[in-house]
């Protein structure tokens, strides 16, 4: 009801609600919480391997106390609290790993707070939907984190932005121009990925060189895409339109969107990534020299089943500690996706002693091509409110037909799944594309133990 409101409304009416959306979002994420944070992350971002060990064995031993006292770890209940004070790594090394699979027979109605709570929902990397319960200052924290990655590359809180979000924040109905709004309060100006195609690339780089951004943020297929339509049409940026730099994040960087990225805008734009999740377990900031490093303030990150490379670096499964949530610590939380670890002796030319992840496989995404050749990247969301499957995955075989594959829950209903699931894919990505819902006892991995969410089958150039 509330989107269909939006998108009846006039376009001007559309953005005072994403600027008052912005007004509400802002107050939620940059408020005392978020000062206090970011000017204690930016003091602690060069802290000394001692300082490092010191700062997450006092955060580690808080987490597991106040895990205990959850009464949501069984686990924990033989261990005593002079253990844990005593020697947190080895009782966090000697607890079960928690899956997806766990967090969602847990009932978190139980989980109690002296301070605010908020309910989360993520669909993850896999198309499983999962609720989460964090106090309201974690979100708050969390961006602070992102905040410091952004100020490595001279951005401040305040300065003009491009945002290319998955949202739908253009109606699908709209035809014409302007594929774009606007967020006043963040001075941010938003084009979603439905309107990103060939017929529409030219009036969104017209208006791009209307503005004189710091930085552009946004999913890496979005923006890659947008390069990769520009460049084929010969559409460039002028000088003072040009970002300083490209912040992305929710997927994996690959390659070639980055280069593409930079045959667009130039050489001289920085292309930077973090890896973070909702659940707010796991997250890593790439610095100058083009390294993640582990955000060792805000979550601990361990590498396990992992197998030692020629170089001395470890892959394996990235397992993620929450330090900053009181009330439902996740403790040894499975990510899903597989991670290289730099060796200990490995030296960052930055400065920074924070531990190096190298690489993350595992969210990288295929596409799905609409009939007007637009490509899809991104699908997670079609799934973030139906509990009615375990997982989805998204098959395109057939030029104009897209096959939705679902593992059904014990007591899952197969209509209201597939209504849900339709009515998203009309309002967000398109009406002219069919659907087909097939269910399976379950669905494929790859030989790291993960699916891809997005599966292109298509014969194409």
């Amino acid at each position: 009801m509330r989107f269909a409101i939006y998108e009846k409304s006039p376009i001007f009416l559309q953005n005072i609600f994403c600027s008052f959306y912005g007004y509400l979002e802002s107050k939620k994420r940059f408020n005392k919480d978020f000062k206090d944070s970011l000017s204690s992350l930016l003091e602690s971002d060069f802290y000394s391997a001692d300082e490092i060990d010191e700062c997450k064995k006092k955060l580690i031993t808080a987490s597991l106390l106040n895990a205990k006292k959850s009464g949501l770890y069984t686990s924990l209940n033989h261990v005593s609290e002079e253990d844990v004070v005593r020697e947190p790594y080895i009782v966090l090394r000697s607890l079960p790993i928690l899956t997806k699979d766990d967090l969602r027979t847990l009932d978190l109605s139980k989980i109690k707070s002296g301070d605010k709570l908020q309910t989360v929902v993520t669909s993850g990397t896999t198309g499983k939907a999962l609720k989460l319960v964090r106090e309201a200052k974690c979100f708050a924290i969390q961006w602070a984190v992102w905040f410091r990655h952004r100020y490595r590359f001279g951005i401040k809180k305040g300065d003009v932005s491009v945002n290319f979000s998955g949202k739908p924040l253009v109606p699908v109905s709209q035809k014409s121009p302007p594929y774009w709004r606007y967020n006043a309060p963040m001075k941010q100006h938003l084009i979603s990925m439905q309107h990103i195609n060939d017929n529409t690339i030219a009036p969104i780089v017209e208006f791009l060189n209307t503005v004189r951004p710091s930085f552009y943020s946004g999913y890496p297929s979005i923006v890659s895409e947008v390069a990769r339509l520009a460049l084929s049409k010969g559409l460039t940026l002028e000088a003072e339109a040009t970002p300083q730099v490209v912040f992305t994040g929710a997927e994996k960087l690959l390659g070639y969107q980055k280069q593409a990225i930079k045959e667009w805008l130039g050489p001289n734009v920085v292309v930077t990534d973090q890896y973070g999740l909702t659940e707010g377990n796991c997250n890593f900031s790439q610095c100058e020299a083009g390294n993640y490093h582990e955000d060792f303030e805000f979550s601990h990150i361990e590498i396990v089943d992992g197998v030692i490379n020629s170089d001395g670096s470890t892959t394996g499964r990235l397992i993620g500690t929450t330090l900053h949530n009181k009330a439902f610590p996740l403790i040894r939380y499975d990510t899903g996706d597989i991670a290289t670890m730099a060796s200990a002796d490995f030296k960052c030319e930055c400065g920074r002693s924070s531990r190096v992840i190298l690489e993350v496989d595992g969210r990288s995404d295929d596409f799905v091509l609409l009939p007007n050749n637009q490509r899809v990247m991104r699908f997670d969301y079609l799934f973030k409110d139906t509990y009615e499957v375990i997982e989805a995955q998204v098959i395109q075989s057939e030029r104009h037909v897209i096959d939705i594959k679902a593992v059904l829950a014990e007591k899952g209903n197969k209509h209201a799944f597939e209504e849900k699931v339709e009515g998203h894919f009309r309002e967000y990505i398109s009406n002219d594309i069919k659907l087909r819902f097939n269910y399976v006892d379950m669905i494929e991995k790859t030989a790291t133990g993960k699916f891809k969410a997005v599966l292109n089958k298509l014969d194409l150039p």
